[in-house]
Formats: structure tokens, C-alpha cells, sequence
């Protein structure tokens, strides 16, 4: 019997009776992963099978928090005394698990209980309406279980979509603002290609001009070597120029000093002295030699 089964693992000082200190515990104990909430998974680790996990009332259909399993111990605790026993655990286990595993005279549900209001979501849904007899109700039960399932993988499916949604929602933002990032991203790569061309234009207009001042320069010293060497040429045939006007200006003051003496020499006989003392002198040597042959 699934119902007394489950009874018993939450039941841990096995006196009949479920606290809701044990009520927690047991939760702790299903919840392996210690995250807060007990997973469909989890569950059927610890159970096998989850008929008592789809009856009770949560936001999403594949996990039920701390929260809700504590709701859950509230709305089976009927008369508020802090503590399940063993026939209001029968009496409000949900029709499902009771229908599988409660004795027959325990499933006729009593005008106060038909009368009380369910205790969760699905017990709402599962819980079968009354009729004026009881042998109407019997006749009906079948139907009514039938009806409950189906309701109840109807709301489970409705509960997954509704997960599926939120986390497609979840997924889409995210998307979202990993596209809003890479676009900032991408914008700001491109402010910086613009910015390192401008640089590398600036670069090389500065390149550029500093290449034309370099060839101006070097033509101009080109230029100016050019002009130091025609300069030096004209000093050097003017140098020799003026080195031709100071022999010839030699020559003629020798010439003239030396006519009137070879003149006379040639007079008195002594000319062959006179040019043997010419050697002597080289500057007038020239100039003796041509007005000895001259007279001559």
C-alpha cells in the first residue's frame, strides 16, 4: 500500500503519528541535493512511483519547495493539533493513492469531510462530487478517477508548458543581452579601427613630410657643393693666372734692371761674367739668355 508506505518512511519514532518536525525531516531526507526543493527525479529515487508528488499543490510541476511541502502538512492536519495520524493521513491522502490503497469502507468520505473544503489544487480537482446516496457515489467512483488522472496530466502538462515558457522567456533575455553586448563590443572595435587609421593616415602624412624636407635638404647640398666646386675650380685657374702675371712681372723688372749692365758688359767685353753670375739668379736667368741672344 503506497499510502501507508510513505506513512511509515515519514513516521520515524513509528508512533502512528507524523509531527511536522518529521514532516521536514522527511523532506531533507528526499531532497538529496540539499537545494530546497525535491525534484520528480528525487522522488521517485525515494518512492518509486509519484501519485502523492503530483497531488500536491506547486508553482511548477517538477519540483516542490520547502514552502509548499509545508503547506501541504497544514492542509492534511485537520484538526490543527500539529501532528498526522494515521486515519486522517487515510482520510486525506489524495484519491489517487487512495483509490490503489485504502480499504473500501475507508474511501466513503463523511458529510464533514464533503463538506470541508480541499485542502490543495488537486485534491480540488480530483476530489469526486457528492450525490444524494452514497450507492450513487460508489457507482460513480470509477468515472471520477478516470476524470481525476486525466485533469491532473492536464494540469501537469499545463504546469510544464508554463516552465518552458519561462525558461524560453529566460533564454530569449539572455540572448538578448548577449546581442546588446557584442553589438557595444562591435561598435567600440570599430570606433578603434577608425581611430588607429586616422592615426596610421596622421603618421604617415607626418612620414611623408618629413621625407620631402629630407630631399629638399639633400638637393640643397647637392646644390651647394656644386657651387663650392666651380668655385673652387675659378680659384684654382684664378690662382693660376696670378701665378703667370707674378712671373711675368718678374721677368720684366729683371729685364729692366739687367739692360743697361748687359749692355754695357757687351761694350766692355764681360758678358760671358755677367752670365755665368745670371745662373745664380734663377728669376733672371730667362731674361739674361734671351738679350744675350738678342745681341748676339
Amino acid at each position: 500500500m503506497e499510502a501507508m508506505r510513505f506513512f511509515e518512511f515519514i513516521d520515524v519514532d513509528k508512533n502512528q503519528e507524523v509531527t511536522s518536525d518529521e514532516w521536514l525531516e522527511a523532506f531533507d531526507r528526499i531532497d538529496q541535493d540539499g537545494n530546497g526543493a525535491i525534484s520528480r527525479k528525487e522522488w521517485t529515487l525515494k518512492n518509486g512511483t509519484t501519485h502523492l508528488f503530483d497531488s500536491i499543490f506547486k508553482v511548477y510541476s517538477v519540483r516542490v519547495t520547502r514552502d509548499e511541502w509545508r503547506q501541504g502538512f497544514l492542509g492534511l492536519d485537520t484538526d490543527n493539533n500539529g501532528k498526522l495520524s494515521v486515519s486522517e493521513w487515510l482520510r486525506n491522502a489524495p484519491t489517487v493513492i487512495q483509490e490503489s490503497s485504502v480499504p473500501e469502507l475507508a474511501k466513503r468520505p463523511s458529510p464533514e469531510l464533503a463538506r470541508k473544503p480541499p485542502a490543495t489544487l488537486n485534491q480540488a480537482i480530483c476530489r469526486p462530487s457528492l450525490s444524494q446516496s452514497d450507492a450513487a457515489n460508489q457507482s460513480q467512483s470509477g468515472s471520477s478517477s478516470s476524470t481525476c488522472r486525466l485533469q491532473q496530466d492536464v494540469v501537469a502538462e499545463l504546469e510544464k508548458l508554463r516552465a518552458d515558457l519561462e525558461r524560453a522567456r529566460t533564454a530569449t533575455q539572455q540572448a538578448q543581452d548577449a546581442r546588446a553586448a557584442a553589438e557595444a563590443e562591435s561598435r567600440d572595435l570599430k570606433k578603434q579601427v577608425v581611430d588607429a587609421k586616422a592615426a596610421l593616415e596622421q603618421e604617415r602624412a607626418t612620414a611623408q613630410a618629413m621625407s620631402r624636407d629630407l630631399k629638399q635638404q639633400l638637393a640643397n647640398a647637392k646644390a651647394r657643393v656644386h657651387e663650392v666646386q666651380q668655385e673652387l675650380v675659378t680659384a684654382k685657374a684664378h690662382g693660376r693666372e696670378l701665378e703667370r702675371q707674378s712671373e711675368r712681372q718678374a721677368a720684366a723688372q729683371c729685364g729692366a734692371v739687367l739692360k743697361p749692365v748687359l749692355t754695357r758688359a757687351h761694350e766692355d767685353g764681360t758678358l760671358a761674367s755677367l752670365l755665368s753670375r745670371a745662373e745664380a739668379a734663377p728669376a733672371c736667368a730667362e731674361a739674361t739668355r734671351r738679350h744675350a741672344r738678342r745681341s748676339s
